[in-house]
């Protein structure tokens, strides 16, 4: 599953529901976007990555990947979690 959580919008202020329904429409998404209104992401996970930042999640929801910038979670690393 594909997934994209919003950390903040363009104002850097805590992400809402308008701001995914907007950057969907932006970006043409088709999967769900949601919005980390609490800061988990940021506190809890990516602390020392930068953004774009990327999530491999296994189909048991275990944390496989973190990675950060385009490309360096590869389409073999997700095969391999199918």
């Amino acid at each position: 599953m594909v997934m994209t959580m919003l950390t903040a919008d363009a104002q850097n202020n805590v992400a809402d529901a308008e701001d995914c329904a907007q950057w969907a429409d932006a970006y043409g998404s088709t999967h769900p976007v949601v919005a980390d209104d609490q800061g988990f992401t940021w506190e809890t996970m990516a602390g020392g990555y930068s953004f774009p930042f990327y999530m491999l999640v296994d189909r048991g929801m275990v944390v496989y990947d973190l990675a950060e910038g385009e490309g360096n979670i590869t389409e073999a690393d997700i095969v391999d979690r199918l």
